[in-house]
Parts: structure tokens; sequence; C-alpha cells
């Protein structure tokens, strides 16, 4: 959940006074999980927290926090149904921190994030606190003068960072005492899905336009010139090579790789070079139950393992949508990166004090051969 961070890096650099309004714990249910944010200035709001009363009455402290004086941070606890009439039913507490024009913190964390690394946020929650936001990843801490004056509270964050090592994304808001002091630890994760997508053609290009809008990393790449767009969303890089297979063999492990290009020589040539790797998080790949049993055939004769080639899931697409239309398709293969996704347990979202649940890669549910088809 990083989509906040370069909104709220523009909107201190062009002068806007601003809050960060953060769902820092929750109880029952809520429309947002804990780490969820929004930002507010006098004039708009960034990203939501889940919209309703909730956010109304928030935007509205906010927006009162930006006129006083007193910059110290502040969390309200809210009943959605008794306090605000929302039928979710749950208590919600969130945190207001007005945020000064000073975004070294904010370019620190992008740098961290840049660099794969997970980073653990320190909050101060009393007023007149000494410590400042504190930054820690597992090789960095900002400010970088606080690794040696709070040895403690920086291996305390580590040790955080560490337990949820599992899972690639997690929000864990806990407040806590620490020598008398209430501190507020905000797992931020870089963003959770890698996805290394293969192929410029229609369902490709209309799959993109939907990966602009959740939290994921995405290398495009096609073989052809001048098939890519030249300007894609800031999470999508774009990569025109006539040695696609160059981009597997440098993906990291937890990739997901889904091979849409308009050659099927060149996707088999792909689902070899993936399946030979074997250490990815989902593989799928357009086509129909008799393109996945040729596919089978060959690469089961080059001499991957049936164990491997049970992993390649083609057709691709959630159940129940038959329509072979690229938005259809689009919409389709997304749901289901988001299901594996979730279903895997490197997305789960934690409550106050809840363990992770961790569950196997592959839902019980998938069936590789349905009658779907993409062809």
């Amino acid at each position: 959940m990083v989509e906040w961070v370069e909104p709220c890096r523009q909107m201190l650099q062009r002068g806007d006074d601003l809050v960060l309004v953060t769902i820092a714990s929750v109880q029952g249910s809520s429309p947002r999980e804990p780490g969820a944010k929004m930002l507010v200035t006098n004039s708009e709001t960034r990203q939501t927290i889940g919209g309703g009363n909730l956010e109304f009455q928030c935007t509205d402290i906010a927006r009162k926090l930006l006129a006083q004086q007193d910059d110290n941070p502040m969390h309200k606890r809210f009943s959605l149904a008794a306090g605000l009439g929302q039928c979710c039913g749950g208590v919600v507490t969130v945190l207001f921190e007005k945020i000064s024009a000073d975004t070294r913190w904010l370019d620190a964390l992008k740098t961290m994030l840049a660099q794969d690394e997970s980073v653990m946020q320190v909050v101060a929650l009393e007023a007149g606190s000494s410590l400042p936001r504190m930054l820690v990843s597992a090789s960095q801490v900002f400010p970088p003068q606080l690794e040696s004056k709070q040895p403690d509270l920086v291996a305390r964050a580590r040790e955080r960072l560490a337990s949820r090592a599992a899972s690639s994304v997690e929000a864990i808001l806990l407040a806590e005492e620490q020598n008398s002091q209430a501190l507020l630890f905000d797992r931020i994760a870089s963003n959770d899905i890698a996805l290394i997508l293969f192929g410029a053609g229609h369902v490709g290009r209309a799959l993109v336009n939907l990966l602009a809008h959740i939290s994921c990393r995405v290398t495009w790449v096609d073989t052809r010139d001048g098939q890519l767009p030249a300007q894609t969303a800031s999470n999508i890089e774009t990569v025109c090579s006539d040695v696609p297979e160059a981009i597997i063999a440098e993906a990291a492990p937890g990739s997901y790789f889904l091979v849409l290009t308009h050659d099927h020589r060149l996707d088999q040539q792909l689902a070899e070079q993936i399946l030979k790797r074997n250490d990815f998080a989902w593989f799928g790949m357009i086509g129909s139950r008799s393109k996945r049993a040729k596919f089978e055939h060959r690469l089961s004769a080059r001499g991957i393992p049936m164990v491997n080639l049970q992993k390649m899931v083609c057709p691709i697409g959630i159940d129940g949508i038959k329509s072979k239309q690229p938005s259809a398709i689009a919409v389709s293969v997304l749901a289901q990166i988001v299901q594996i996704h979730e279903q895997s347990g490197q997305s789960r979202l934690t409550e106050v004090n809840s363990a992770a649940v961790q569950t196997d890669v592959w839902p019980t549910s998938y069936k590789p051969d349905t009658g779907r088809t993409n062809e």
C-alpha cells in the first residue's frame, strides 16, 4: 500500500498544507484495512479510507487541524454503527498527522521501497515527543543518526519486519508502550504484486489499463518495435526486447508471469523458461485447453516435469466469464491474479495483534482444465 507516497511528495512540493490520515486499527468490520491512508488539504483529498461518513468526518477533522497551530499527531476512535450510522458495525481508530513541507523522509521512504525493502514507520503518538518520524528497513534507518541513538527501538522495528517476512505485504499498526511513550508501528511495503507481462496486443493493453489502478509493479514486455506505448502509469515499466527470455532470468523469485503474445512459438519459449525457474508465485498463459495440451506434450518432451507443468494456468481468468472481448478477459485475469495473491497470504492484511494467515499458493478451487478458453 504505497500509492499515497508519490502524491504526498507532489502535494508538499507544491506548497500545500497537508494532513496524512491513517487507519491505525480495526475491530470488527470496516470499509478499509489498517494502513489505508488519505491525504487531505484545504481544497482536495487523495486516496481513500473507505468513503462514507467515516471519510467525511475524518476529512472535516483534518481540515480543522490544518487551521490550528498545533502540529502534534492525534488519534480518534470511531464506532461505525453507533457513532457514524454505518452498517459495517466495527470500531476504527484513525491517526491524523500534520505533515511539514520537509519531504526528506518521503524521499528516503521512496528510495527504500524502490530497493524492494519493506519499511517499518515508527511514529510517536504523545504530544511533545522528541522522537522524530523513524523509517526502519532491514539495512537502513532514517534519520540515520537514530540507529545509534535509538538502538533498542530500531531493533524492535526490525523484529516486527522479520516476524512478517513470510508475507510480502501487510499493514501492521500496533500502538504500544515503549519507555512510557505510545508508538505507532506502521509497516509499509513495496508494491505487493511484481508482474512480468509479455504481449502488448489488445488483451495486454486492456489489462495494463486496469493494472495502473492497483498496488503492483509491472514489467510490460514486447518484441515488436512501436507496439508499446510511449507513456504509461508510474507503476508500469515498458521493455522492447528481442530476447524476452532474459527478462525471465532477471525476475525476482515470487514474481507473477503472464504470457499474452501474438506468437505461439514465442509463447512456448517463454513458458519453458518460466517453468524451468519453478520459483514463481503464479504463471498464466492465454489460450485454450487444446493449446495447453499441446504445450504440455511439447514441454514434457523438453524435460519439464509434470509437477511444474501443473502450475501453468491456461486458459486464464476466473470461472463464469466466457466473453472473449479483450476488456472482459482483462477483468477476468486481473480478478484471478488478485484472488491468487490474497489466497497465497502474501497480501493478507491483519488487524491489531492478529496473526498472519498463510495458505498454499494454489487455491483448492484451482482447476487447470476448465472449459474456459481465451482463443
